[in-house]
């Protein structure tokens, strides 16, 4: 899996303990990037999270790169790339969902639409009806999911990973959800109707969720009660963890940064600098 800087819920679907988010939140050396990644560069190699990535679409083409490495190693892995409407404009974007469709690599582009780009609404950035179009182009098949409706995309996408599994194929799903803050704490939402606010605050996924299972008689309100105070105290266990968590050495701040030939056993080609200086021509 790898997605954009809204991380965090992705690192913990994948299996990144609570501590280690919380940690990476403060900076601290026990998060899950050493402390040196910060909210929006989540890393867990051990789980399959490879960020985290702040630059918008700068990951898109990292996901077919990690989609081809599976095909070439014949893993049977499936890379699951998620990204805002935002960055279905970006250049990155088109190269690699062409690359993708060229050889069939086994990742699926999901696009976590919002309606806003930051502030921007997608109808003012966009002439396609609707995002998922986008991929006819580029031979995938597609798929446009209610992102408000947790059964139909873990239903849909299971299928669609399935499919991937018996053959090899790449493809693109537009899950269609919503935003109840702005963008950012300086972001006052003022591009939106309060009206539309709670339209959709109505079909959260969570309370969604909750209304069908207690209705089916699978869990009880008691029960959902019970589920949230103890994440709650998960949450807060992870806060005091964080602020307990030994700040990251300095002497290890490049560690993780450069890599030289003493340290790298596969470079053993240094070149001189004869070897890599332009050869001069005769004039014409």
């Amino acid at each position: 899996l790898i997605t954009a800087y809204r991380d965090h819920a992705h690192a913990l679907a994948r299996g990144t303990s609570a501590n280690a988010c919380m940690a990476e939140l403060f900076g601290k050396a026990t998060g899950c990037s050493k402390g040196l990644g910060g909210s929006m560069h989540y890393f867990d190699k051990k789980n399959h999270m490879y960020g985290g990535h702040a630059i918008v679409g700068a990951h898109v083409p990292l996901a077919t790169g990690m989609a081809f490495a599976s095909k070439y190693r014949k893993e049977d892995r499936v890379t699951l790339c998620f990204f805002g409407d935002g960055a279905i404009n970006q250049g990155g974007f088109h190269e690699a969902l062409n690359l993708a469709g060229l050889f069939k690599l086994p990742v699926i582009f999901i696009c976590e639409n919002n309606f806003f780009a930051m502030g921007t609404s997608v109808k003012r950035s966009t002439p396609l009806q609707q995002i998922a179009d986008r991929a006819a182009g580029y031979n995938m098949p597609t798929e446009v999911m209610d992102g408000m409706n947790f059964r139909e995309v873990r239903d849909k996408l299971s299928e669609t990973i399935a499919s991937i599994r018996r053959e090899s194929h790449p493809a693109f799903v537009e899950i269609r959800t919503y935003r109840y803050r702005g963008h950012s704490m300086s972001d006052p939402a003022s591009y939106r109707t309060k009206e539309e606010l709670e339209k959709f605050r109505l079909e959260d996924p969570i309370t969604r969720l909750r209304a069908q299972l207690t209705r089916e008689g699978t869990l009880t309100n008691e029960q959902f009660d019970k589920m949230d105070k103890a994440a709650k105290e998960a949450a807060m266990a992870s806060v005091k963890f964080a602020e307990k968590s030994p700040e990251p050495p300095l002497d290890e701040l490049y560690d993780y940064t450069y890599v030289t030939g003493d340290d790298n056993p596969s470079a053993e080609y240094q070149p001189t600098a004869a070897a890599v200086a332009p050869k001069r021509g005769k004039k014409s």
